[in-house]
C-alpha cells in the first residue's frame, strides 16, 4: 500500500489521542479550575473515560485498515495474473517464432530466419512482391503477427478496465518490446505495416503507445524505410 494511506492513519490516531486528552484537560484542569487529583480511583475512571471513547475509535481505525489491506491484495492477486498471463504470452510467441517452419516443394524448406530474410529481400530488392500474397504466405504470418496483437490487447484492457496507470502502461509496452526477440519484433512490425488491411495489422500499427516506444529505440527509420517501399510499389502497379 502507499505510503501516504499509512501516514494519515497515523496522523488521524494521533488526533483521535490528543483530541480526548486535550477536552479532558480542559474541562477538568482548565474550565473547572481542578488540580491534578492524588487519588488512584479518579485515575481509574480516567482510564475508563479514555478509553470508553478511544476504543471504539481504534477499532474503527482497525476495519478500515483491514479493508484497505483486503483491497490491495486483491489488486495484488489480479497484478500478479495479469503478469503471469503477460510473460506465459511472450514466451509462447518466443515459441512460435522458433517453429514456425515454411515448406514449399521439395526443395523449400526455411526456419524462421529464412523464410523472414525471403521476405525482406523480396519486398526491399525487387518489385514484384506477388509472392508475398500468396495464401501459404498468409498462413504463415498471421499465427505469429496474431500473438502479438493479442499481447498488446491484453495490456490495454487491462488499462481501460484502470488496473494499470499511464505510466504504468508504457512500461509494459516497453517490457513487451524489450522481452521480445529482435527478429520477432521485426517481423511484426514489417507484417504489421505490409498486410495492414487485416484487423490484427490495424490495431498494432494503431497502437500509439506502443509505437511511439518503438520508434524511441530506434524503429523509426525501418518504419519509414516499409512505408516509403509501399508507397514505390503502389506507384508501380503492385500494390500489397
Amino acid at each position: 500500500m502507499k505510503r501516504g494511506f499509512w501516514l494519515n492513519i497515523s496522523i488521524a490516531t494521533a488526533l483521535c489521542i490528543l483530541s480526548i486528552a486535550s477536552s479532558y484537560v480542559w474541562w477538568f484542569y482548565i474550565h473547572l479550575g481542578r488540580d491534578l487529583s492524588p487519588s488512584g480511583e479518579q485515575w481509574g475512571q480516567f482510564g475508563d473515560f479514555f478509553g470508553g471513547i478511544l476504543n471504539p475509535l481504534l477499532s474503527f481505525m482497525t476495519i478500515c485498515i483491514l479493508i484497505r489491506t483486503s483491497i490491495h491484495q486483491e489488486k495484488q492477486e489480479i497484478r500478479n495474473r495479469f503478469d503471469n498471463r503477460f510473460y506465459n504470452m511472450i514466451d509462447q510467441l518466443r515459441k512460435s517464432a522458433d517453429n514456425l517452419n515454411f515448406k514449399f516443394g521439395s526443395n523449400v524448406n526455411w526456419d524462421f530466419d529464412a523464410f523472414f530474410r525471403y521476405i525482406e529481400d523480396s519486398f526491399f530488392d525487387s518489385d514484384d512482391v506477388s509472392g508475398l500474397d500468396s495464401l501459404r504466405f498468409k498462413e504463415t504470418v498471421f499465427p505469429i503477427l496474431r500473438q502479438f496483437y493479442l499481447i498488446l490487447k491484453v495490456i490495454n484492457t487491462e488499462y481501460e478496465k484502470g488496473r494499470i496507470n499511464d505510466e504504468e502502461l508504457q512500461e509494459y509496452f516497453l517490457l513487451l518490446i524489450n522481452s521480445t526477440e529482435y527478429r520477432t519484433l521485426r517481423f511484426v512490425v514489417f507484417n504489421s505495416l505490409y498486410y495492414e488491411s487485416i484487423s490484427a495489422s490495424q490495431y498494432i500499427i494503431n497502437c500509439n503507445g506502443f509505437i511511439s516506444e518503438l520508434k524511441s529505440i530506434g524503429f523509426e527509420k525501418y518504419i519509414n524505410r516499409v512505408n516509403a517501399k509501399k508507397i514505390e510499389i503502389k506507384r508501380l502497379g503492385n500494390a500489397p
